[in-house]
């Protein structure tokens, strides 16, 4: 008789699951969304540090360049010009706040709103490209410092036992989140680059090549990056260091890839189909708050809820390897 194989003590982690918990998360602790609330209402009624002057003359002189004023370019051309007046118009660098992949979510970072209910808000020009980069430089530090205090408050609320909150505890996750921000950057930089120049020499021969082309980049960028989605969670469950924190993710992604996969899936389905009603209300409505305060509490409730399926996870990938090493040990020892 065969006997039956050895269930496990710890079971796989399950979507519905931490779901729940994530939502219970953010319930039991509903003051964590004033983190997402907060940068909001700044991005929303505070000032609006615009780059205009500065994008409007590039935008004309790239206008002005031999070719664009043919008839077959003027479609493209009235298309692409619209487009980088309406960006313009409407771009805060105060949006990079909202950093990454430590950083606090936000409603409005990709709305760039330029009326409020109470009127136009009040609007600083950026007079330099250097200003600009400084101002760029400031927003993401304070974003990524808020947005690991956000990750560390929220992980604290599934976290048994409690980790203790000390400054040094809160500025060592600071720091290896900023290294966090500096590696992803160095690693999209050492991948984008090269597939950028890559695709454009593709559509210097075919359009239609380079499409194929797309697709595939796509795909492999896919493939590098959702392994890495979990990069974070060890710095601030396991005081993890930047790198070793990517490491376990990488490695416990591809253990438990099928359950990973659908489990992000469902957040995106979530939290994506979710604020195109909190977007309903108009920019200059004050119902516009109603949809910032869902964003904050569904934001959060995902959130607590991917650190719940990343501690599960982890303790699944544990339980498999001890259970696999046991025998061999076993046997050794005989």
């Amino acid at each position: 008789m065969i006997p039956k194989p050895e269930k496990l003590a710890v079971p796989p982690p399950r979507l519905i699951a931490a779901l729940h918990a994530g939502f219970d998360a953010a319930a039991n602790h509903i003051a964590l969304i004033l983190f997402p609330v907060a940068l909001d209402l700044f991005l929303w009624l505070g000032p609006h540090f615009s780059v205009k002057n500065l994008l409007m003359p590039i935008l004309q002189q790239f206008s002005d360049l031999p070719g664009m004023n043919a008839p077959e370019m003027s479609g493209l051309m009235e298309t692409t010009r619209q487009m980088w007046q309406t960006l313009a118009e409407r771009l805060n660098l105060a949006s990079v706040l909202r950093s990454y992949p430590v950083g606090i979510p936000s409603l409005m970072a990709d709305q760039f709103p330029v009326q409020t209910p109470w009127g136009t808000p009040l609007v600083k020009d950026i007079a330099s490209f250097g200003t600009a980069f400084g101002w760029v430089l400031l927003f993401l530090l304070i974003g990524l410092i808020g947005g690991s205090l956000y990750f560390y408050a929220v992980a604290q609320t599934i976290s048994k036992p409690r980790l203790e909150t000390t400054w040094p505890n809160v500025g060592w996750v600071g720091i290896q989140s900023i290294l966090l921000a500096l590696v992803c950057f160095a690693l999209l930089l050492a991948i984008g680059l090269p597939i950028l120049l890559f695709l454009t020499i593709l559509a210097a021969f075919s359009p239609t090549i380079a499409q194929i082309g797309v697709l595939v980049a796509s795909v492999l960028l896919i493939w590098i990056l959702v392994p890495l989605l979990f990069s974070p969670h060890g710095i601030f469950l396991f005081r993890q260091n930047a790198l070793l924190s990517m490491l376990t993710s990488a490695r416990l992604v591809r253990f438990v890839l099928p359950g990973t996969s659908l489990f992000f899936l469902a957040l995106v389905v979530l939290s994506q189909g979710l604020d195109l009603l909190w977007l309903v209300p108009p920019e200059d409505s004050w119902m516009a708050f109603i949809g910032v305060l869902g964003h904050g509490f569904i934001a959060t409730a995902t959130l607590a809820a991917s650190f719940v399926y990343y501690r599960d996870a982890l303790r699944f990938v544990q339980a498999v390897i001890q259970r696999s090493v046991a025998p061999n040990s076993t046997i050794t020892n005989a």
